[in-house]
């Protein structure tokens, strides 16, 4: 995992703790690191994957939040490279493709 850290997101009382992050390829990834007696082997998924499954644990709500904070939760939530441009600016990490020259 070579992901860039966009915001903390949840840290669990077992030791478990959620990231929102930022892959090589600009998409917006949550970053699980499990607690050792889990295996503490890290994971990343998407965030639609993520929000896709369905969860309504505390990690889930602090991800809707998040995104939510950046200001284009449905547009980012949404992937393509319309959500990965938005996630880009939202979060700061804007470079020319976000914004052409003009």
């Amino acid at each position: 995992m070579a992901a860039s850290l966009v915001k903390e997101l949840y840290n669990a009382p077992n030791g478990d703790s959620w990231t929102l992050c930022m892959d090589l390829a600009g998409k917006l990834v949550v970053c699980h690191q499990p607690n050792v007696a889990s295996g503490g082997q890290p994971t990343e998924i998407g965030v639609d994957l993520f929000l896709s499954s369905g969860g309504h644990g505390p990690e889930y709500q602090a991800l809707r939040e998040a995104l939510a904070d950046l200001g284009h939760g449905a547009q980012v939530a949404r992937g393509g490279k319309a959500g990965q441009a938005a996630a880009r600016n939202a979060a700061g990490l804007c470079d020319s493709s976000c914004h052409p020259p003009t």
